[in-house]
């Protein structure tokens, strides 16, 4: 019974969301515009046609890059550089949100080019701040923060206050990745004080959205729900089922934080499937990657793993580098529960040598967390010691406890004899090193 009400829920979930999305497209705004675009001349046409790429891709991908590839065509016979530059930027963004990120990029430094040919400030912030993101998701931080502190600059020259906390709000995300928690903290809130004076909903939900995931990694769950709920309201109030499918993601986890499991599994299930039809990719992936954490809870490795595997070749595809590290950490994790140290150590080795290369400080000490603990099971303590060593210069913050509470805690939950076996000896293993380097810093 509780299984055919899950496959009736599902099935009754994908309903909803064709008639939600089939009935977008009829808003009084697109009928506007493609009535103007039956009459309008053919260089008219092209603010049209870029009008009709905005209002259809938050729901409707393919559409909205035909509107935007008719535009650049168009755009193009006229030789006319700032309609072209415009068209070049909406199929960026297009390119963006399906999680095709190295065709994003592309087409951002040619719009961003053209801007700089025409000298339009306005148009070198936004791209600027678009290659910012794109770089982020590559998990080029580095190349991310040049890009937004020179949108940054623009902005406050222009005294744009929206400009400001738009690139505000993106810098915290940065800060959030390199694990610099209170200051990603205080640059949200900043932004969102602006968005809510001015009462931008599209872009409070962002934040609220950025702010409850901030809280969630740092544990505090009662805030995370209290921002996400927020986020979620505004996006379904406004037809967003992009953001809806990233806060049903977040809200998920959250479930999963205080072990609602089935719940959690509820929620990305339904955001799995908007991402399916939004085609984005990349979300797909996300989702696949926090199911596979969930059912590892539940100790059905091969299915986790199963959906581990999956949102590898989807993350890889798109080359996105912070979500390929996190696949490999997850992969780790699975076998290393499985009794399979030697094969998790060479996952976890792969994902660290990423987030080192990307300076994505929480992956780099996850991973340094897993390697003590997994080298120490195998009774290689020359490695675990050497890991500890890199962990303690990483984390100012670093006690012993935080490792021994990591063991304990997977004690409690798992029941195979030898998984105790390999977790005992390294909980010794652990102690030991831990009280050598005590005592060499004394």
């Amino acid at each position: 019974m509780k299984t055919t009400f899950s496959i009736y829920k599902t099935i009754l979930t994908v309903i909803l969301v064709c008639i939600t999305l089939s009935a977008l497209p009829q808003s009084s705004d697109i009928n506007l515009l493609l009535n103007k675009l039956e009459t309008a001349h053919s260089f008219e046409k092209i603010e049209i046609l870029n009008s009709l790429s905005v209002e259809y891709r938050g729901n409707d991908r393919k559409t909205a890059m035909q509107y935007a590839n008719d535009a650049l065509f168009l755009a193009t016979n006229f030789n006319h550089t700032e309609s072209i530059a415009l068209s070049q930027k909406n199929i960026g963004i297009i390119f963006l949100f399906t999680g095709e990120l190295n065709k994003s990029l592309e087409f951002f430094k040619k719009s961003l080019a053209n801007y700089e040919k025409i000298n339009n400030i306005e148009g070198q912030a936004n791209l600027s701040h678009n290659l910012g993101l794109v770089y982020k998701g590559l998990g080029n931080f580095d190349k991310s923060i040049i890009y937004y502190k020179k949108s940054l600059a623009i902005e406050e020259s222009r005294n744009n206050e929206e400009g400001v906390a738009s690139t505000l709000c993106n810098l915290a995300n940065l800060h959030n990745y390199k694990g610099n928690y209170d200051t990603a903290l205080i640059l949200l809130k900043k932004s969102t004080a602006y968005y809510e004076k001015v009462k931008d909903e599209f872009s409070l939900m962002d934040n609220y959205l950025n702010i409850g995931d901030l809280y969630l990694g740092q544990g505090f769950i009662k805030k995370s729900f209290h921002y996400l709920g927020a986020a979620l309201s505004l996006a379904e109030r406004n037809n967003d089922n992009y953001t809806k499918a990233i806060c049903l993601n977040e809200l998920a986890m959250a479930h999963y934080s205080i072990e609602n499991y089935n719940f959690s599994l509820d929620l990305l299930n339904e955001s799995l499937i908007l991402r399916g039809i939004l085609n984005d990719k990349l979300g797909e992936g996300k989702c696949l990657i926090n199911m596979g954490t969930i059912y590892t809870e539940l100790e059905k490795y091969n299915k986790a793993n199963e959906l581990y595997l999956r949102a590898l070749k989807i993350v890889e595809e798109a080359d996105n580098k912070r979500s390929i590290a996190n696949t490999y950490t997850s992969i780790g994790k699975n076998l290393l529960l499985k009794g399979l140290p030697h094969k998790a150590i060479s996952y976890f080795e792969q994902s660290l040598e990423i987030s080192r290369e990307i300076g994505a400080k929480p992956e780099t000490c996850d991973n340094y967390e897993q390697l003590i603990i997994t080298y120490a099971t195998i009774k290689d303590f020359d490695k675990s010691k050497l890991y500890m060593k890199a962990f303690s210069a990483l984390d100012d913050n670093l006690r012993l406890k935080n490792i021994e509470d990591i063991l304990i805690e997977t004690i409690e939950k798992k029941k195979n004899p030898y998984f105790w076996m390999y977790i005992i000896a390294g909980l010794i293993a652990i102690i030991g090193i831990g009280i050598t380097l005590f005592i060499r810093k004394k």
